[in-house]
């Protein structure tokens, strides 16, 4: 369970800000296992999302005789002590008045072994229930504090005076519009993006993703920048001519090798008259698809970023579970899921993720001993 905010990398104060914004609203929810909160898209009710808090067991199935004799604060921790499946307590009282000593170790020692033994059970299940919920519940507060710090302060009366983390996304939903068509370009890119290599031929795959993007390019809604539509591209690019997309990535997404190599990092513009051109004369020793890319897809399917992630906005540059992995570093004050990170651990070391891993232990040496 993530045990702290995450720090913002996006900032919600305009229209085209909205789907980048929310994307990565929805990648953070996922980790968090609350996407279905947060996705406008589905209409599940809030109540069947959040878990209601559990109902403590009453402890007079136990002990009905004791309701006079001792005070409710009193009887709960009485009931607490039985843990041992023969009836017998087995830790010693604690803040219990010494008026009540004696009534308490009687009521113990009278008990059978069938009641202990469900008492607890019934316990026991409290207890993993009221950890569940009150581990949903630090997640939600989470999500409200991402969702108020990276909204423009402008517009805090929408994020800090409502209840409900959906109501403050429906909210803002309606302040940040993107209009019909920019929203069905922006859909129609991710997904003829993350369509790259599954079943669709290269002269297809490339004829709808020029499309899609000069799509969004026309209506200029500033929600694809140059650096990340060249990124998109490439790492899609690498199902077709994998050698030259894998390096062309390294000098787009690492401007110090771009320089050392005297090759600046070019425009999407650039990229796809260089794909068209190599798609038109390359051999066939090009475009063959490397073992390694084959058998990961075959076993894994396509997916963006070592942690499994497929949200195109997500950058695996940037994951936190990618950084952990890499360099053993977490990030303060945030528990990261074990699971996940053993998975991302796996990922990298699969050869198409050399870039990656050379990349952020880079990033590394240079914090470490840079000026």
């Amino acid at each position: 369970m993530p045990s702290s905010k995450e720090t913002p990398n996006v900032t919600l104060a305009k229209p085209g800000d909205w789907l980048e914004w929310y994307d990565s609203l929805r990648d953070l929810a996922r980790e968090y296992d609350l996407e279905d909160l947060v996705d406008l898209e589905k209409e599940k009710p809030v109540a069947e999302i959040l878990l209601p808090r559990p109902e403590r067991p009453n402890p007079l199935i136990l002990f009905p005789d004791l309701l006079d004799a001792l005070p409710p604060t009193a009887l709960w921790k009485v009931a607490s002590r039985v843990r041992d499946v023969k009836g017998v307590a087995v830790e010693p009282p604690r803040y219990t008045l010494i008026r009540n000593q004696a009534v308490e170790d009687d009521a113990l020692v009278h008990l059978t072994s069938a009641q202990a033994t469900g008492w607890s059970t019934r316990l026991s299940m409290y207890e993993s229930r009221e950890r569940e919920w009150r581990s949903q519940k630090h997640n939600v507060l989470a999500l409200r504090r991402w969702i108020a710090d990276s909204t423009d302060p402008l517009f805090d009366y929408c994020t800090r005076d409502i209840e409900g983390v959906r109501e403050v996304v429906e909210r803002l939903q309606r302040l940040f519009p993107p209009s019909l068509e920019e929203h069905a370009a922006y859909k129609e890119y991710q997904q003829i993006t993350g369509k790259a290599g599954q079943g669709l031929g290269v002269d297809e795959w490339f004829r709808q993703w020029c499309h899609a993007y000069y799509r969004i390019r026309r209506l200029d809604t500033g929600q694809l920048g140059d650096y990340q539509a060249s990124v998109d591209f490439l790492k899609a690019a690498r199902r077709y001519i994998p050698i030259w997309s894998h390096n062309t990535l390294l000098r787009v997404m690492s401007p110090k090798a771009a320089q050392a190599s005297a090759l600046d990092p070019k425009t999407p513009s650039d990229l796809i008259r260089d794909f068209h051109r190599l798609n038109l004369h390359a051999p066939p020793s090009l475009r063959e698809v490397p073992p390694w890319l084959k058998e990961t897809e075959e076993q894994n399917g396509p997916y963006h970023c070592p942690c499994h992630s497929n949200v195109v906005s997500h950058k695996p540059e940037a994951c936190v579970y990618v950084k952990a992995a890499i360099t053993g570093l977490h990030p303060p004050k945030r528990r990261l899921k074990e699971k996940l990170l053993s998975k991302t651990r796996d990922a990298l070391e699969e050869p198409r993720w050399a870039w990656l891993v050379d990349e952020i232990e880079a990033v590394e040496i240079c914090r470490n001993y840079g000026p």
